[in-house]
Protein backbone atom coordinates (compact mmCIF):
# COMPACT_ATOMS: atom_id res chain seq x y z
CA UNK A 1 0.00 0.00 0.00
CA UNK A 2 1.50 3.17 -0.82
CA UNK A 3 1.78 5.96 1.41
CA UNK A 4 2.78 9.17 -1.04
CA UNK A 5 0.39 8.61 -3.93
CA UNK A 6 -0.73 12.17 -4.70
CA UNK A 7 1.99 14.97 -6.24
CA UNK A 8 2.42 17.76 -3.89
CA UNK A 9 4.53 20.20 -3.12
CA UNK A 10 7.37 18.88 -1.04
CA UNK A 11 8.90 21.96 1.55
CA UNK A 12 12.38 20.90 2.38
CA UNK A 13 13.02 24.51 4.29
CA UNK A 14 11.56 23.18 7.53
CA UNK A 15 12.16 19.45 8.44
CA UNK A 16 13.22 19.69 11.85
CA UNK A 17 12.26 17.38 15.00
CA UNK A 18 9.95 14.11 15.85
CA UNK A 19 7.20 15.21 13.33
CA UNK A 20 9.51 14.38 10.10
CA UNK A 21 11.86 11.48 11.55
CA UNK A 22 12.13 9.04 14.50
CA UNK A 23 15.44 6.90 15.17
CA UNK A 24 15.59 3.41 17.57
CA UNK A 25 17.33 3.22 19.94
CA UNK A 26 20.68 2.13 18.01
CA UNK A 27 19.91 5.46 16.34
CA UNK A 28 19.13 4.10 12.89
CA UNK A 29 16.02 5.45 11.16
CA UNK A 30 12.46 4.31 12.32
CA UNK A 31 9.98 6.20 10.81
CA UNK A 32 10.15 9.11 8.79
CA UNK A 33 7.92 11.04 6.39
CA UNK A 34 8.24 11.23 2.65
CA UNK A 35 10.07 14.67 2.33
CA UNK A 36 12.82 14.19 4.64
CA UNK A 37 13.57 10.73 3.47
CA UNK A 38 14.24 12.84 -0.11
CA UNK A 39 16.57 15.16 2.18
CA UNK A 40 18.23 12.52 3.87
CA UNK A 41 18.44 10.50 0.30
CA UNK A 42 20.38 13.59 -0.98
CA UNK A 43 22.28 14.96 2.22
CA UNK A 44 25.75 16.97 1.09
CA UNK A 45 26.60 15.95 5.38
CA UNK A 46 26.19 11.70 4.48
CA UNK A 47 26.58 9.42 2.25
CA UNK A 48 24.64 5.89 3.23
CA UNK A 49 24.57 3.59 0.05
CA UNK A 50 22.69 0.94 2.38
CA UNK A 51 19.75 4.00 2.82
CA UNK A 52 19.78 4.64 -0.98
CA UNK A 53 19.62 0.60 -1.78
CA UNK A 54 16.44 0.48 0.80
CA UNK A 55 14.72 2.86 -0.81
CA UNK A 56 14.93 1.67 -4.21
CA UNK A 57 14.30 -1.91 -3.43
CA UNK A 58 11.19 -1.04 -1.16
CA UNK A 59 9.85 2.72 -3.06
CA UNK A 60 7.33 0.87 -4.59
CA UNK A 61 5.55 0.19 -0.95
CA UNK A 62 5.67 3.98 -0.27
CA UNK A 63 4.89 5.99 -3.42
CA UNK A 64 5.19 5.03 -7.48
CA UNK A 65 8.17 5.43 -9.17
CA UNK A 66 6.88 8.70 -11.14
CA UNK A 67 6.24 10.39 -7.70
CA UNK A 68 9.56 9.12 -6.61
CA UNK A 69 11.01 10.77 -9.44
CA UNK A 70 9.08 14.25 -9.12
CA UNK A 71 10.56 14.24 -5.31
CA UNK A 72 14.33 13.99 -6.63
CA UNK A 73 13.56 16.42 -9.28
CA UNK A 74 11.76 18.74 -6.53
CA UNK A 75 14.82 18.17 -4.55
CA UNK A 76 17.44 19.67 -7.25
CA UNK A 77 15.04 22.50 -7.71
CA UNK A 78 15.26 23.53 -4.45
CA UNK A 79 18.78 22.88 -3.84
CA UNK A 80 19.41 24.98 -7.20
CA UNK A 81 17.59 28.21 -5.88
CA UNK A 82 19.26 28.02 -2.55
CA UNK A 83 22.35 28.15 -5.37
CA UNK A 84 21.24 31.10 -6.57
CA UNK A 85 20.70 32.42 -3.16
CA UNK A 86 24.26 31.77 -2.15
CA UNK A 87 24.60 29.11 -0.77
CA UNK A 88 26.43 27.25 -3.37
CA UNK A 89 28.79 24.95 -1.68
CA UNK A 90 26.11 22.71 -0.15
CA UNK A 91 23.23 23.29 -2.60
CA UNK A 92 25.65 22.20 -5.21
CA UNK A 93 26.56 19.14 -3.59
CA UNK A 94 22.81 18.50 -3.58
CA UNK A 95 21.92 18.28 -6.82
CA UNK A 96 24.76 16.38 -7.92
CA UNK A 97 23.95 13.68 -5.31
CA UNK A 98 20.31 13.69 -6.82
CA UNK A 99 21.89 13.20 -9.96
CA UNK A 100 24.07 10.39 -8.42
CA UNK A 101 20.83 8.73 -7.11
CA UNK A 102 19.08 8.82 -10.67
CA UNK A 103 22.07 7.04 -12.03
CA UNK A 104 22.07 4.48 -9.84
CA UNK A 105 18.30 4.14 -10.43
CA UNK A 106 18.98 3.64 -13.86
CA UNK A 107 21.89 1.73 -13.85
CA UNK A 108 20.36 -0.71 -10.98
CA UNK A 109 16.97 -0.61 -11.69
CA UNK A 110 16.22 -0.58 -14.81
CA UNK A 111 13.42 -2.51 -15.13
CA UNK A 112 10.85 0.44 -13.46
CA UNK A 113 12.16 2.41 -16.80
CA UNK A 114 11.75 -0.22 -19.35
CA UNK A 115 9.02 -3.22 -19.10
CA UNK A 116 7.37 -1.97 -16.40
CA UNK A 117 6.89 2.12 -16.57
CA UNK A 118 8.05 2.29 -20.26
CA UNK A 119 7.04 6.00 -19.87
CA UNK A 120 9.44 6.79 -17.29
CA UNK A 121 12.54 6.92 -18.84
CA UNK A 122 10.19 9.76 -21.24
CA UNK A 123 9.71 11.73 -17.93
CA UNK A 124 13.01 11.63 -17.30
CA UNK A 125 14.38 12.30 -20.78
CA UNK A 126 12.00 15.74 -20.05
CA UNK A 127 13.33 16.75 -16.62
CA UNK A 128 16.64 16.06 -17.92
CA UNK A 129 16.02 18.43 -21.01
CA UNK A 130 14.40 21.10 -18.74
CA UNK A 131 17.91 21.66 -16.85
CA UNK A 132 19.93 21.70 -19.16
CA UNK A 133 20.69 25.48 -19.27
CA UNK A 134 22.54 25.31 -15.54
CA UNK A 135 25.92 26.78 -15.55
CA UNK A 136 28.15 25.07 -13.54
CA UNK A 137 30.69 22.82 -15.07
CA UNK A 138 30.74 20.51 -12.06
CA UNK A 139 26.35 20.01 -12.76
CA UNK A 140 26.69 19.89 -16.79
CA UNK A 141 29.55 17.45 -16.38
CA UNK A 142 27.15 15.37 -14.57
CA UNK A 143 24.01 15.90 -16.26
CA UNK A 144 25.76 14.91 -19.87
CA UNK A 145 26.69 11.88 -17.71
CA UNK A 146 23.37 10.96 -17.23
CA UNK A 147 21.94 12.00 -20.06
CA UNK A 148 24.24 9.41 -21.98
CA UNK A 149 23.67 6.70 -19.75
CA UNK A 150 19.65 7.43 -20.19
CA UNK A 151 20.52 7.08 -23.97
CA UNK A 152 22.29 4.07 -23.83
CA UNK A 153 19.67 2.06 -21.83
CA UNK A 154 16.80 3.68 -24.07
CA UNK A 155 19.07 2.08 -27.06
CA UNK A 156 18.90 -0.95 -25.42
CA UNK A 157 22.93 -1.37 -24.14
CA UNK A 158 22.78 -2.97 -20.76
CA UNK A 159 25.86 -3.33 -18.27
CA UNK A 160 26.14 -6.98 -17.64
CA UNK A 161 24.89 -7.44 -14.93
CA UNK A 162 25.09 -11.60 -14.35
CA UNK A 163 28.32 -12.57 -13.64
CA UNK A 164 29.04 -16.31 -15.52
CA UNK A 165 30.81 -18.49 -13.57
CA UNK A 166 34.93 -19.42 -14.45
CA UNK A 167 34.36 -22.78 -14.01
CA UNK A 168 34.94 -25.60 -16.63
CA UNK A 169 31.59 -26.50 -18.04
CA UNK A 170 30.88 -30.18 -17.22
CA UNK A 171 30.26 -32.34 -20.53
CA UNK A 172 27.01 -33.95 -20.12
CA UNK A 173 26.40 -37.46 -19.35
CA UNK A 174 24.51 -39.43 -22.30
CA UNK A 175 22.80 -42.83 -21.49
CA UNK A 176 23.85 -45.35 -23.51
CA UNK A 177 20.23 -45.92 -25.25
CA UNK A 178 19.67 -42.93 -26.94
CA UNK A 179 15.47 -43.90 -26.13
CA UNK A 180 16.04 -44.38 -22.38
CA UNK A 181 13.60 -43.10 -20.12
CA UNK A 182 14.44 -40.05 -17.88
CA UNK A 183 14.68 -41.96 -15.18
CA UNK A 184 17.32 -44.36 -16.93
CA UNK A 185 19.62 -41.18 -17.01
CA UNK A 186 22.18 -40.27 -14.58
CA UNK A 187 20.64 -38.31 -11.55
CA UNK A 188 23.73 -35.95 -11.58
CA UNK A 189 22.39 -34.76 -14.79
CA UNK A 190 18.63 -34.87 -14.16
CA UNK A 191 19.52 -32.64 -11.46
CA UNK A 192 22.10 -30.25 -13.61
CA UNK A 193 19.03 -29.73 -16.13
CA UNK A 194 16.24 -29.50 -13.58
CA UNK A 195 18.90 -26.83 -11.99
CA UNK A 196 19.16 -25.07 -15.38
CA UNK A 197 15.28 -24.79 -15.59
CA UNK A 198 15.08 -23.72 -12.22
CA UNK A 199 17.04 -20.90 -12.30
CA UNK A 200 15.10 -19.66 -15.54
CA UNK A 201 12.82 -18.82 -13.26
CA UNK A 202 14.51 -17.63 -10.62
CA UNK A 203 16.57 -15.37 -11.93
CA UNK A 204 13.65 -13.05 -13.86
CA UNK A 205 12.19 -12.59 -10.09
CA UNK A 206 12.46 -8.52 -9.53
CA UNK A 207 12.47 -6.54 -6.28
CA UNK A 208 8.38 -5.24 -6.73
CA UNK A 209 6.69 -8.54 -6.78
CA UNK A 210 8.39 -9.04 -2.94
CA UNK A 211 6.68 -6.08 -1.64
CA UNK A 212 3.00 -6.27 -0.06
CA UNK A 213 2.55 -9.84 -0.68
CA UNK A 214 1.59 -9.17 -4.19
CA UNK A 215 1.86 -12.79 -4.80
CA UNK A 216 -1.18 -13.54 -2.71
CA UNK A 217 -3.36 -10.60 -3.85
CA UNK A 218 -6.36 -9.66 -6.64
CA UNK A 219 -3.89 -9.13 -10.07
CA UNK A 220 -1.10 -11.22 -8.24
CA UNK A 221 -0.21 -12.76 -12.17
CA UNK A 222 0.45 -9.02 -13.32
CA UNK A 223 2.42 -7.47 -9.69
CA UNK A 224 4.24 -10.90 -9.12
CA UNK A 225 3.81 -12.48 -12.65
CA UNK A 226 7.53 -14.31 -11.82
CA UNK A 227 7.11 -15.36 -8.19
CA UNK A 228 3.71 -16.66 -9.11
CA UNK A 229 5.96 -18.51 -11.77
CA UNK A 230 8.64 -20.08 -8.85
CA UNK A 231 5.14 -20.52 -7.05
CA UNK A 232 3.59 -23.28 -10.00
CA UNK A 233 6.92 -24.69 -10.80
CA UNK A 234 7.85 -25.64 -7.50
CA UNK A 235 3.72 -27.52 -7.25
CA UNK A 236 4.67 -28.90 -10.46
CA UNK A 237 8.02 -30.93 -10.05
CA UNK A 238 6.77 -31.72 -6.37
CA UNK A 239 3.27 -33.23 -7.96
CA UNK A 240 5.61 -34.88 -10.65
CA UNK A 241 7.55 -36.79 -8.00
CA UNK A 242 4.00 -37.83 -5.68
CA UNK A 243 2.11 -39.17 -9.33
CA UNK A 244 5.01 -41.00 -10.31
CA UNK A 245 5.78 -42.41 -6.87
CA UNK A 246 1.89 -43.27 -6.28
CA UNK A 247 1.00 -44.61 -9.41
CA UNK A 248 3.76 -47.04 -9.68
CA UNK A 249 2.14 -50.54 -9.48
CA UNK A 250 5.71 -52.32 -9.60
CA UNK A 251 7.15 -52.66 -6.24
CA UNK A 252 10.32 -53.08 -7.35
CA UNK A 253 9.83 -50.33 -10.35
CA UNK A 254 8.79 -47.76 -7.26
CA UNK A 255 11.55 -48.91 -4.75
CA UNK A 256 14.17 -47.61 -7.85
CA UNK A 257 12.12 -44.59 -8.23
CA UNK A 258 12.21 -43.34 -4.69
CA UNK A 259 15.97 -44.27 -4.45
CA UNK A 260 16.30 -42.41 -7.67
CA UNK A 261 14.62 -38.98 -6.59
CA UNK A 262 16.59 -39.37 -3.62
CA UNK A 263 19.86 -39.53 -5.58
CA UNK A 264 17.98 -36.14 -7.93
CA UNK A 265 17.53 -34.34 -4.48
CA UNK A 266 21.65 -34.89 -2.90
CA UNK A 267 22.39 -34.15 -6.52
CA UNK A 268 20.20 -30.85 -6.14
CA UNK A 269 21.78 -30.06 -3.25
CA UNK A 270 25.36 -30.64 -4.66
CA UNK A 271 24.08 -28.13 -7.59
CA UNK A 272 23.30 -25.57 -5.29
CA UNK A 273 20.00 -26.10 -6.25
CA UNK A 274 17.80 -26.26 -2.76
CA UNK A 275 14.30 -24.79 -3.95
CA UNK A 276 14.77 -28.37 -6.39
CA UNK A 277 15.91 -30.12 -3.13
CA UNK A 278 12.75 -28.73 -1.38
CA UNK A 279 10.41 -30.01 -4.41
CA UNK A 280 11.50 -33.18 -4.32
CA UNK A 281 11.20 -33.66 -0.19
CA UNK A 282 8.10 -32.12 0.09
CA UNK A 283 6.80 -34.77 -2.47
CA UNK A 284 8.59 -37.88 -0.70
CA UNK A 285 7.91 -36.92 2.96
CA UNK A 286 4.13 -36.16 2.08
CA UNK A 287 1.80 -38.39 3.64
CA UNK A 288 0.51 -40.70 0.60
CA UNK A 289 4.31 -41.87 -0.36
CA UNK A 290 5.59 -41.75 3.40
CA UNK A 291 3.21 -44.34 4.35
CA UNK A 292 4.70 -46.56 1.69
CA UNK A 293 7.48 -48.43 4.39
CA UNK A 294 7.90 -51.50 1.83
CA UNK A 295 8.58 -48.52 -0.72
CA UNK A 296 11.56 -47.29 1.16
CA UNK A 297 13.73 -50.23 1.00
CA UNK A 298 17.17 -48.53 1.19
CA UNK A 299 20.43 -49.36 1.99
CA UNK A 300 22.10 -47.40 5.35
CA UNK A 301 23.93 -45.22 2.96
CA UNK A 302 21.06 -44.10 1.41
CA UNK A 303 19.46 -43.62 4.28
CA UNK A 304 21.98 -41.34 5.70
CA UNK A 305 21.78 -39.40 2.44
CA UNK A 306 17.72 -38.56 3.06
CA UNK A 307 18.37 -38.29 6.58
CA UNK A 308 21.10 -35.84 5.34
CA UNK A 309 18.88 -33.63 2.83
CA UNK A 310 16.02 -33.91 6.01
CA UNK A 311 17.86 -32.19 8.30
CA UNK A 312 19.36 -29.67 5.85
CA UNK A 313 15.26 -28.85 5.00
CA UNK A 314 13.87 -28.90 8.52
CA UNK A 315 11.97 -25.16 9.19
CA UNK A 316 12.72 -25.69 12.92
CA UNK A 317 13.79 -22.29 14.51
CA UNK A 318 12.82 -20.62 10.75
CA UNK A 319 15.06 -22.84 8.71
CA UNK A 320 18.12 -22.52 10.78
CA UNK A 321 20.09 -25.23 8.80
CA UNK A 322 19.70 -24.16 5.62
CA UNK A 323 20.35 -20.27 6.63
CA UNK A 324 23.37 -21.61 7.85
CA UNK A 325 24.27 -23.73 5.06
CA UNK A 326 23.53 -20.55 2.44
CA UNK A 327 25.44 -18.44 4.75
CA UNK A 328 28.67 -20.50 3.47
CA UNK A 329 27.87 -21.62 -0.13
CA UNK A 330 29.52 -20.50 -3.19
CA UNK A 331 27.41 -19.64 -5.84
CA UNK A 332 25.83 -19.93 -8.34
CA UNK A 333 23.10 -21.11 -5.40
CA UNK A 334 18.62 -21.14 -6.18
CA UNK A 335 17.91 -20.82 -2.43
CA UNK A 336 14.47 -22.16 -1.21
CA UNK A 337 12.42 -19.29 -2.17
CA UNK A 338 9.81 -20.17 0.29
CA UNK A 339 11.84 -19.30 3.47
CA UNK A 340 12.29 -15.94 1.81
CA UNK A 341 8.59 -15.76 1.20
CA UNK A 342 7.45 -16.71 4.69
CA UNK A 343 10.10 -14.04 6.09
CA UNK A 344 8.53 -11.23 3.94
CA UNK A 345 4.81 -12.26 5.31
CA UNK A 346 6.14 -12.25 9.18
CA UNK A 347 7.45 -8.92 8.03
CA UNK A 348 4.14 -7.56 6.39
CA UNK A 349 1.71 -8.92 8.75
CA UNK A 350 3.51 -7.62 11.86
CA UNK A 351 4.31 -4.55 11.53
CA UNK A 352 2.15 -1.16 10.54
CA UNK A 353 3.14 0.60 7.32
CA UNK A 354 2.99 4.18 9.12
CA UNK A 355 3.44 5.21 12.77
CA UNK A 356 2.18 8.53 14.53
CA UNK A 357 4.83 10.07 16.85
CA UNK A 358 3.74 10.00 20.45
CA UNK A 359 4.15 14.09 20.48
CA UNK A 360 2.61 14.01 17.46
CA UNK A 361 -0.22 11.41 17.23
CA UNK A 362 -1.93 13.70 14.82
CA UNK A 363 1.08 12.79 12.03
CA UNK A 364 1.67 9.86 10.19
CA UNK A 365 5.14 8.58 9.02
CA UNK A 366 6.57 5.92 7.05
CA UNK A 367 7.07 3.02 9.06
CA UNK A 368 11.03 2.98 7.28
CA UNK A 369 12.73 0.21 10.13
CA UNK A 370 10.04 -2.10 7.86
CA UNK A 371 11.30 -1.09 4.63
CA UNK A 372 14.74 -1.81 5.80
CA UNK A 373 13.92 -5.19 7.17
CA UNK A 374 12.01 -5.90 3.75
CA UNK A 375 15.09 -4.75 1.49
CA UNK A 376 17.31 -6.70 3.88
CA UNK A 377 15.44 -10.02 2.41
CA UNK A 378 14.95 -8.98 -0.65
CA UNK A 379 18.50 -8.47 -1.29
CA UNK A 380 18.72 -12.31 0.21
CA UNK A 381 17.32 -13.08 -3.01
CA UNK A 382 19.00 -11.00 -5.51
CA UNK A 383 22.49 -11.62 -4.00
CA UNK A 384 22.13 -15.19 -5.57
CA UNK A 385 20.72 -13.66 -8.79
CA UNK A 386 24.14 -12.24 -9.71
CA UNK A 387 26.18 -15.38 -10.75
CA UNK A 388 24.41 -17.99 -13.73
CA UNK A 389 24.68 -21.75 -14.28
CA UNK A 390 27.52 -23.04 -16.29
CA UNK A 391 25.96 -26.27 -17.23
CA UNK A 392 25.19 -27.26 -21.03
CA UNK A 393 21.29 -27.86 -21.80
CA UNK A 394 20.55 -31.36 -22.29
CA UNK A 395 17.17 -30.27 -24.90
CA UNK A 396 16.21 -34.06 -24.97
CA UNK A 397 16.57 -34.76 -21.49
CA UNK A 398 14.71 -31.54 -21.05
CA UNK A 399 11.76 -32.32 -23.02
CA UNK A 400 11.69 -35.76 -21.08
CA UNK A 401 11.30 -33.96 -17.88
CA UNK A 402 8.95 -31.30 -18.86
CA UNK A 403 6.81 -33.56 -20.14
CA UNK A 404 6.19 -35.27 -17.27
CA UNK A 405 6.10 -32.72 -15.33
CA UNK A 406 3.12 -30.69 -16.75
CA UNK A 407 1.18 -33.55 -16.56
CA UNK A 408 -2.18 -33.45 -15.19
CA UNK A 409 -1.45 -33.65 -11.52
CA UNK A 410 -3.74 -36.34 -9.14
CA UNK A 411 -5.43 -34.44 -6.42
CA UNK A 412 -4.54 -35.49 -2.63
CA UNK A 413 -7.68 -38.27 -2.17
CA UNK A 414 -6.68 -39.69 -5.59
CA UNK A 415 -2.76 -39.63 -4.30
CA UNK A 416 -4.72 -41.69 -1.30
CA UNK A 417 -6.44 -43.90 -3.08
CA UNK A 418 -3.36 -45.14 -4.90
CA UNK A 419 -1.28 -45.19 -1.62
CA UNK A 420 -3.82 -47.46 -0.41
CA UNK A 421 -4.26 -49.79 -3.01
CA UNK A 422 -0.58 -49.84 -2.97
CA UNK A 423 -0.09 -50.70 0.08
CA UNK A 424 -3.57 -51.33 2.01
CA UNK A 425 -3.81 -50.18 5.51
CA UNK A 426 -3.49 -52.15 8.75
CA UNK A 427 -6.21 -54.32 9.73
CA UNK A 428 -8.34 -52.73 6.11
CA UNK A 429 -8.75 -54.90 2.62
CA UNK A 430 -7.15 -53.73 -0.12
CA UNK A 431 -9.46 -50.95 -2.15
CA UNK A 432 -10.20 -51.47 -5.47
CA UNK A 433 -7.72 -49.91 -8.24
CA UNK A 434 -8.16 -46.46 -8.84
CA UNK A 435 -10.21 -46.79 -12.49
CA UNK A 436 -10.06 -43.83 -15.47
CA UNK A 437 -12.54 -41.85 -13.15
CA UNK A 438 -9.83 -40.35 -11.02
CA UNK A 439 -9.99 -36.92 -10.00
CA UNK A 440 -7.16 -34.50 -11.61
CA UNK A 441 -5.83 -31.06 -10.15
CA UNK A 442 -4.19 -29.71 -13.79
CA UNK A 443 -1.03 -27.19 -13.72
CA UNK A 444 -4.18 -24.27 -14.80
CA UNK A 445 -6.21 -25.19 -12.20
CA UNK A 446 -3.87 -25.93 -9.73
CA UNK A 447 -4.47 -24.26 -6.31
CA UNK A 448 -1.46 -23.83 -4.80
CA UNK A 449 -0.93 -20.36 -6.52
CA UNK A 450 -4.47 -19.55 -5.46
CA UNK A 451 -3.73 -17.42 -2.38
CA UNK A 452 -6.44 -15.75 -0.77
CA UNK A 453 -6.73 -14.21 2.88
CA UNK A 454 -9.26 -15.90 5.32
CA UNK A 455 -11.50 -13.57 7.23
CA UNK A 456 -13.08 -15.75 9.29
CA UNK A 457 -11.40 -17.21 12.88
CA UNK A 458 -11.70 -21.23 12.04
CA UNK A 459 -8.55 -23.46 11.26
CA UNK A 460 -7.91 -24.50 7.85
CA UNK A 461 -5.54 -27.28 7.84
CA UNK A 462 -1.96 -27.00 6.05
CA UNK A 463 -0.66 -29.23 3.87
CA UNK A 464 1.64 -31.47 5.17
CA UNK A 465 4.75 -31.97 3.68
CA UNK A 466 6.57 -28.72 3.59
CA UNK A 467 5.27 -27.45 0.03
CA UNK A 468 2.69 -24.22 -0.19
CA UNK A 469 -0.30 -23.16 -1.03
CA UNK A 470 -3.55 -20.96 -0.07
CA UNK A 471 -4.71 -21.81 3.49
CA UNK A 472 -4.42 -19.49 6.32
CA UNK A 473 -5.20 -19.52 9.55
CA UNK A 474 -5.89 -15.85 11.00
CA UNK A 475 -5.87 -14.85 14.53
CA UNK A 476 -3.87 -16.91 15.68
CA UNK A 477 -1.29 -16.00 18.92
CA UNK A 478 1.51 -18.37 17.16
CA UNK A 479 2.10 -19.30 13.75
CA UNK A 480 4.37 -20.64 11.48
CA UNK A 481 5.67 -22.87 8.97
CA UNK A 482 5.98 -26.01 10.93
CA UNK A 483 9.12 -28.40 10.08
CA UNK A 484 9.10 -30.78 7.11
CA UNK A 485 9.61 -33.90 9.85
CA UNK A 486 6.62 -32.58 11.80
CA UNK A 487 4.57 -31.88 8.80
CA UNK A 488 4.81 -35.86 8.22
CA UNK A 489 4.05 -36.39 11.61
CA UNK A 490 0.93 -34.59 11.80
CA UNK A 491 -0.03 -36.39 8.11
CA UNK A 492 -3.32 -38.07 8.12
CA UNK A 493 -2.46 -41.95 10.83
CA UNK A 494 -2.80 -45.27 8.72
CA UNK A 495 -6.46 -46.47 9.68
CA UNK A 496 -7.86 -42.87 11.01
CA UNK A 497 -8.97 -41.33 7.81
CA UNK A 498 -12.57 -41.64 6.38
CA UNK A 499 -12.25 -40.03 3.00
CA UNK A 500 -15.88 -39.02 3.98
CA UNK A 501 -14.48 -36.71 7.07
CA UNK A 502 -12.40 -34.37 7.00
CA UNK A 503 -8.45 -34.82 6.60
CA UNK A 504 -6.60 -34.59 9.94
CA UNK A 505 -3.96 -32.59 7.52
CA UNK A 506 -3.65 -31.76 3.52
CA UNK A 507 -1.30 -33.19 1.59
CA UNK A 508 0.51 -31.43 -1.31
CA UNK A 509 -0.17 -27.58 -0.77
CA UNK A 510 2.66 -25.99 -3.18
CA UNK A 511 4.41 -23.56 -1.73
CA UNK A 512 1.34 -21.05 -0.74
CA UNK A 513 -0.42 -22.77 2.02
CA UNK A 514 2.47 -22.92 4.14
CA UNK A 515 3.28 -19.08 3.34
CA UNK A 516 0.03 -18.10 3.69
CA UNK A 517 0.00 -20.06 7.34
CA UNK A 518 2.94 -17.92 8.46
CA UNK A 519 0.28 -15.23 7.47
CA UNK A 520 -2.18 -15.68 10.34
CA UNK A 521 -0.41 -14.61 13.18
CA UNK A 522 -1.34 -11.41 14.60
CA UNK A 523 0.43 -8.09 14.35
CA UNK A 524 1.94 -7.76 17.84
CA UNK A 525 5.41 -6.68 18.70
CA UNK A 526 7.14 -10.36 19.24
CA UNK A 527 6.47 -11.05 15.77
CA UNK A 528 8.14 -8.12 14.90
CA UNK A 529 11.23 -9.23 16.39
CA UNK A 530 10.78 -12.47 15.39
CA UNK A 531 10.97 -11.83 11.64
CA UNK A 532 13.56 -9.26 12.09
CA UNK A 533 15.75 -12.45 13.53
CA UNK A 534 14.78 -14.76 11.62
CA UNK A 535 11.94 -15.75 13.39
CA UNK A 536 10.87 -18.97 15.57
CA UNK A 537 7.65 -20.87 16.76
CA UNK A 538 5.64 -23.61 16.36
CA UNK A 539 1.83 -23.96 15.57
CA UNK A 540 -0.21 -25.41 18.51
CA UNK A 541 -0.74 -29.30 18.35
CA UNK A 542 -4.18 -30.66 19.19
CA UNK A 543 -4.49 -34.01 21.07
CA UNK A 544 -5.55 -35.73 17.56
CA UNK A 545 -2.65 -34.02 16.08
CA UNK A 546 -0.59 -35.13 19.12
CA UNK A 547 -1.12 -38.89 18.80
CA UNK A 548 -0.79 -38.68 14.88
CA UNK A 549 2.90 -37.42 15.74
CA UNK A 550 3.66 -40.31 17.98
CA UNK A 551 2.57 -42.78 15.59
CA UNK A 552 4.45 -41.50 12.45
CA UNK A 553 7.59 -40.84 15.19
CA UNK A 554 7.47 -44.59 15.47
CA UNK A 555 7.36 -45.63 11.64
CA UNK A 556 10.24 -43.10 10.96
CA UNK A 557 12.13 -44.58 13.87
CA UNK A 558 10.96 -48.02 11.95
CA UNK A 559 12.55 -46.64 8.68
CA UNK A 560 15.69 -46.03 10.62
CA UNK A 561 16.63 -48.99 11.82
Amino acid sequence: MSFYTQKKRLNFSRLEGDKHILYTKDNTIKAVSFEKLIELLTSPKEHDPKLLYDILLTYRSITTSFLLLDGLAQRFEYASVEMAKGESKKAKVVCIKVMNVMKHWINEFWFDFSKDNPELANSFQEWLQSIQSTTDPDKKKTLRNLDQLLQKRMLGHFSKTLTETRRKTPKPMFPKNPQAAWYEWNSEEIARQLTLIEWSFYKKIQPWELLDQSWSKSGKEQKSPNVIASIERFNLVSGFVKRTICTCEDKRKRIMLVKKFIDVAEKCRSCGNYNGVLQVLSAIKSGPIFRLKASFDLTKSERKVLDKIDQLALTTKNYKNLRDYLKKVDPPCIPYLGMYLTDLIFLEEGNPNEIQPPENPSVQLINFDKRRRVSRTIQCIKQFQQMGYYYEPVKSLQGLLEREIKRPQLDEDTQYQWSWYLEPREGKPRPPRPGSNIKLSGAASNPAISVSKMNDRSLRRTHSDGSMSESVKRGSSRASPQPIRRNILNNMRDGRRDPSQPPISTNSMPLMSILKKAAGTNKAASLNSRASNNMTSTMPVTAVQQETQELHQDKHEDLKD
